[in-house]
């Protein structure tokens, strides 16, 4: 009888070692997924088009040094990212009075910014005072928008006039500009800088 109650002994201890080590080892694993999740999550999370709304920012950026440094007019041809829209910041209501401007901007000393940001069906959602909506474009720009500082003090920007309110700043949408067959005339007149969209 001992000696059965002595192996059932050394079982149960053999056993309670295993468990021990089982649950750290399933810990450790779940340390280390979450510290690669968090590692890798900006990764995860970018969309990939991003990196080509980030070469087309720097390809504007480029045709604006070249406006300031000799002037004229320059063009540019916008076919992708699609989905993606080019803003220009700060945007404000004119009938709420509320002056929106992406995070990215606010860190730029210049008052002026141009962000491509992806759309969302909600960015077309009318508000009262403009055709589509200014305060969804700016959380997506704030979710994995890529912007630029413009030192230029007037940013004219795709402008539309909507009815008794006059002219706004409006997005230029890739998709549109490519269905339409258009391209981006960009003209530097003192301190303002002007973005217009012109037949090919």
């Amino acid at each position: 009888m001992r000696l059965i109650k002595d192996k059932r002994g050394e079982e149960s201890g053999f056993l309670a070692e295993h468990v021990i080590n089982i649950l750290v080892a399933v810990i450790v694993l779940g340390v280390l997924i979450m510290l690669g999740v968090a590692i890798f999550r900006p990764y995860l999370d970018k969309n990939p088009d991003q990196g080509e709304a980030e070469r087309q920012i720097k390809l504007i950026q480029d045709k604006i040094v070249e406006l300031e440094n000799s002037g004229g007019e320059r063009e540019y041809i916008l076919i992708t990212p699609k989905s993606w829209a080019l803003s220009a910041w700060p945007f404000t209501s004119a009938i709420q009075g509320e002056r929106l401007i992406p995070n990215d901007c606010k860190n730029f000393n210049t008052p002026n910014c141009i962000c491509f940001c992806y759309l969302s069906e909600r960015i077309f959602d009318k508000n009262l005072d403009n055709q589509y909506n200014a305060k969804e474009l700016m959380n997506s720009c704030n979710s994995g928008g890529v912007c630029i500082p413009v030192r230029e003090s007037k940013l004219s920007f795709n402008e539309q006039s909507i009815t008794f309110l006059g002219n706004i700043n409006y997005p230029i949408i890739v998709d549109q500009v490519v269905r339409e067959k258009k391209k981006i005339s960009m003209s530097l007149s003192g301190d303002t800088l002007t973005f217009t969209l012109k037949p090919i």
